[in-house]
């Protein structure tokens, strides 16, 4: 990914964007034993996929691996922990190469 440009200047610090997506937190069973950083929701560790999850529906979802980020903005799952199911499941699967 473009970790932190576009294009061609410098938007976020890439150290930022290491440092904030290490885990920090490992949650129980009510946050379905998800990992967080500073701010960000560690989906998947070996492919390095993190996610900012809001309330009411709100997601972005990237996965620097697969050069993939998905935004989402709206409700239409009863936990906000589907959302990223959905993506991985619904999107992700189906843009596999």
């Amino acid at each position: 990914m473009k970790k932190g440009t576009f294009n061609n200047r410098r938007i976020v610090s890439e150290k930022w964007i290491e440092e904030s997506t290490v885990v920090r937190l490992h949650c129980d069973k009510k946050f379905r034993n998800m990992k967080y950083g500073y701010l960000w929701w560690v989906i998947d560790e070996n492919e390095g996929s993190y996610a900012a999850i809001g309330n009411s529906g709100n997601v972005i979802y990237i996965n620097p691996q697969k050069k993939l980020v998905v935004a989402v903005s709206g409700y239409f799952k009863p936990t906000v922990f589907d959302r990223i199911d959905f993506i991985k499941e619904q999107i992700e699967e189906k843009l596999k190469q």
